[in-house]
């Protein structure tokens, strides 16, 4: 009996992912990089360039982000995406006793799979693993907060199908952020709409 359902499951969930049709699709959509610039780091920095002994700080975390993937799928429950991500700028101010300011943009080139689950009605789970490109683009004297990194990310999320076509998503990624730029990994929130071809 436990085999015959296990069978029938199988069978259900190989039938709904092979439904799909092959081709291109490409979605895009805005949430929230969750992330802040490291203050101890940044401190040290800061007191080394203004030669005091000790400063204070406040950071700006958590800024907004922008992101466009486009992708391909087999016709099962796999696909291949390439995209970029974008995020607003994290704040970074010191008082020591001047005021000084510095801040960094994130811009992310990134290539995944995709494995997408057939849940029920229209909604799929889905995870993603892949190479991610993170560039910390900083401005401001007082701390070093550029650089790049090449690394894994991966991520999961939900997904539902209006029809053959149209689809809404929401997705958890993080990426891995240059050690020198002082910014803590990044784990992104988007919601996007999408469109498959």
């Amino acid at each position: 009996m436990k085999s015959y359902l296990l069978s029938a499951l199988l069978a259900g969930v190989a039938g709904m992912a092979m439904a799909e049709t092959p081709g291109p699709y490409v979605y895009g959509g805005a949430g929230i990089a969750f992330g802040k610039v490291d203050q101890g780091k940044a401190n040290a920095d800061a007191a080394r360039y203004l030669g005091a002994p000790n400063v204070s700080s406040s950071v700006d975390k958590d800024p907004a982000a922008f992101k466009l993937q486009g992708g391909y799928g087999f016709g099962g429950i796999f696909a291949v995406e390439a995209g970029y991500v974008k995020t607003r700028d994290y704040g970074y101010d010191v008082h020591a006793p001047q005021v000084a300011h510095a801040s960094a943009d994130v811009d992310i080139w990134n290539v995944v799979g995709v494995a997408k689950i057939p849940v029920a009605n229209g909604f799929s789970a889905i995870t993603r693993l892949g190479v991610a490109s993170v560039r910390a683009n900083g401005s401001g004297a007082i701390v070093g907060l550029s650089g790049r990194k090449t690394g894994l990310t991966g991520g999961v999320g939900a997904q539902y199908d209006f029809d053959r076509n149209l689809f809404i998503n929401t997705t958890w990624d993080t990426y891995a952020t240059p050690s020198g730029s002082k910014l803590g990994n990044i784990v992104l929130w988007n919601v996007g709409i999408g469109y498959k071809f």
